[in-house]
């Protein structure tokens, strides 16, 4: 009989009557797409429990990992306030103080500390889209040119460095790579203006 034309419990009890039947575990295994723990799985019920034990049990637990006693609550509640650290440092703080106490795992401090607002929810920042604007594209060399503050880093002797590179688009020639003292209009428009008297406006 295929599976879909029984109710799972049917099939649990077709499963028990054929292995009393004296079909092997591995042949039920095979006809009914499961595995052979779990075809052992069904007898054991149905030896404790009869036909009853082969109906589907809940999978919630039977106790919240949440739920903490108020006593454990204070105690994290005042590590937190104490120390101001994530839950991970806490619960190692915490088992270094109290190793005797079975303290809940990273996840239940976090939940304890948000239901106490002591965690503050950090906002989404919005992420800047994809620019894709319509670049020209160069017939010749000189048609275009293209511009870039390549970003600050420091020396081996911690000195600030902002580098501006200027390239020509279409033949990638390294026009300027001069190091700028601010990011700004005024110091990058001295390198262009030096730049454009000497490579500018020539073929």
């Amino acid at each position: 009989m295929p599976w879909k034309e029984v109710r799972v419990e049917q099939q649990r009890i077709l499963v028990v009557a054929e292995r009393e039947a004296g079909a092997s575990i591995t042949e039920l295994a095979e006809i009914y797409g499961v595995s052979r723990k779990t075809i052992y799985k069904w007898l054991e019920r149905f030896d404790q429990s009869g036909a009853g034990g082969l109906a589907d049990r809940s999978r919630r637990p039977h106790t919240s990992p949440t739920q903490v006693s108020e006593e454990v609550a204070d105690a994290i509640v005042a590590a937190r306030q104490r120390w101001k650290w994530g839950a991970v440092k806490l619960l190692t703080k915490l088992e270094e103080q109290d190793g005797l106490r079975q303290w809940p795992a990273v996840s239940t401090i976090a939940s304890v500390l948000k239901a106490k607002g002591l965690v503050v929810s950090r906002r989404n920042k919005p992420r800047t889209p994809i620019q894709r604007p319509p670049y020209a594209v160069p017939a010749r060399p000189n048609d275009v040119w293209s511009g870039d503050i390549k970003g600050c880093f420091r020396t081996g002797d911690g000195t600030r460095v902002d580098p501006l590179t200027i390239s020509d688009a279409c033949t990638r020639f390294l026009l300027r790579c001069q190091i700028i003292k601010r990011t700004n209009y005024e110091y990058a428009h001295a390198v262009f203006e030096a730049a454009f008297r000497e490579y500018g406006f020539r073929w």
